[in-house]
């Protein structure tokens, strides 16, 4: 039953409940089975039968090989945790008894997220996206308690199973009281602080899929890094005709009232051209007065990696750059070995409705990375995207859990995929998906004041917490033994 739910706990397909019962399932089968290594083996493969039915459908960028070898690492590091929870609980009884399991699957999630080449994505609390009251938690934990949370059903509801009623109770009493007490400050948050400041006029432009497709499909941007300089100037009417798209859409935003429009992810432009871009760019912030975020894949001249820049730029309405950031975390699969990788400081810039942040796309995915705006109360975080079918609607949810993390507004502008307006608390005031056809442009109003979070400024203590609980119980079990 465990192995039948977890290919809807996360990923594609999502069933929010099946995040909750899978482990219920799976951990009282690892604790009744007589063989420990045959149950670990059992859950592993669970595990990784349900995180491969996840990337089905292009979800990740890899060939199968590569996608069954993500599979069973994901899968192997999520069983380690019913391989602590069988070794440690048994030592212990009554609610001590039933953290050993949350505590242990929240340390090994958080591992493999700081490991991963892509982040975040597959941790379980993602399958909880939407229910906002439960999503407030993100503010004083981040991610870590949300699968704390989910994964502490699974030890009480196995005590009532097999445990006297009185022993039984006091775990379930626990994770009600906290779990109730967990949606109470969600909904308090909610209904009785809302977000300070007057809302901002913002915008996210974007291209079409056929717009998209038609200036920039099957590019092969290492032969164009390559190529001779009357070779890259035949490209360049193609470039410019997305650019010039670009351009007139946030004219058309800023004269809808705009004052902050951004561009989506990857908008190639020659190294040669660069400066003549953003000065096209810097003309139109002046003139209409706004805050421009421009994105130029810019292609190198060169024989050598890396051949791309992929790059957030801010102009402000006096046309002067006030920020130029190369993405920190490129895609393994599709950017790895062409674009070069930034340093890792996330970019802000002072404007006088509030501060502003930016990160690219699979960015938001590492909230270790993201907390740098929270510490600094940015009030609002521009995370230009570009997307797939398979991920889009899985990874616009991801953003939002930023958000709430380091408690600022959201403007997600995205080709090929959900284009996204949040406010702190995680909700959606704007958003508007890639159309074939018809240019997406949403248009929405966000408070630019920002909200400290703990999360923010404490970043991953519940993580460490967890480990540490789990640290101190070896030490007295074998001390014990």
């Amino acid at each position: 039953m465990g192995a039948l739910l977890l290919p809807f706990a996360s990923s594609q397909t999502v069933i929010p409940a099946a995040a909750w019962l899978a482990p219920v399932c799976l951990l009282r089968f690892t604790r009744n089975a007589s063989r420990g290594r045959v149950a670990w083996g059992a859950v592993l493969l669970a595990y990784a039968f349900g995180i491969a039915f996840g990337l089905r459908n292009g979800l990740a960028p890899l060939p199968l090989v590569g996608i069954g070898l993500v599979a069973l690492v994901s899968g192997l590091f999520r069983s380690l945790a019913y391989v602590a929870d069988r070794t440690l609980a048994p030592s212990l009884a009554g609610i001590r008894r039933s953290l050993v399991f949350p505590a242990a699957m929240t340390g090994v999630e958080w591992v493999f997220a700081l490991l991963s080449p892509y982040g975040s994505w597959g941790s379980s609390g993602y399958s909880q996206a939407g229910n906002l009251p439960l999503l407030q938690i993100l503010s004083v934990t981040g991610l870590w308690g949300l699968t704390f949370l989910i994964h502490w059903l699974a030890p009480v509801v196995d005590a009532l199973l097999d445990e006297k009623p009185g022993p039984a109770l006091r775990p379930a009493a626990a994770f009600g009281v906290v779990l109730a007490g967990v949606l109470l400050f969600g909904g308090t948050r909610l209904a009785f602080f809302p977000p300070r400041g007057n809302p901002v006029p913002v915008a996210a432009v974007s291209l079409s899929v056929s717009e998209y497709d038609r200036a920039f499909a099957g590019w092969k941007y290492r032969e164009i890094a390559r190529a001779s300089l009357p070779e890259r100037t035949g490209l360049r009417p193609q470039l410019a005709a997305a650019q010039e798209l670009l351009l007139a859409r946030t004219q058309a935003a800023a004269q809808a009232g705009a004052r902050i429009v951004s561009w989506p992810e990857s908008t190639p432009v020659l190294e040669e051209d660069l400066d003549a871009l953003l000065e096209k760019g810097g003309t139109l912030a002046r003139r209409e007065r706004l805050h421009l975020v421009m994105t130029p894949w810019v292609i190198r001249r060169t024989g050598r990696f890396p051949f791309v820049e992929n790059l957030s730029v801010l102009v402000d309405p006096e046309g002067r750059v006030r920020w130029r950031y190369p993405k920190t975390y490129p895609v393994l699969g599709i950017e790895e070995g062409k674009f070069g990788r930034g340093p890792g400081i996330v970019p802000q810039a002072e404007i006088p409705s509030g501060r502003l942040a930016s990160v690219i796309c699979q960015d938001l995915d590492f909230p270790g990375l993201v907390r740098q705006a929270g510490r600094s109360r940015a009030g609002l975080l521009i995370g230009p995207a570009d997307d797939w079918p398979a991920v889009q609607t899985t990874h616009a949810q991801m953003a939002v859990f930023r958000a709430i993390e380091n408690g600022t507004s959201l403007l997600r502008p995205t080709n090929n995929g959900i284009s996204l307006a949040v406010d702190p608390q995680g909700r959606i005031l704007g958003a508007t998906g890639s159309q074939a056809q018809a240019a997406p442009l949403l248009l929405s109003a966000l408070p630019l004041s920002g909200t400290t979070t703990l999360y923010s400024l404490a970043g991953d203590w519940f993580a460490y917490v967890c480990l540490a609980g789990l640290g101190a119980v070896l030490v007295i079990v074998k001390r014990n033994s």
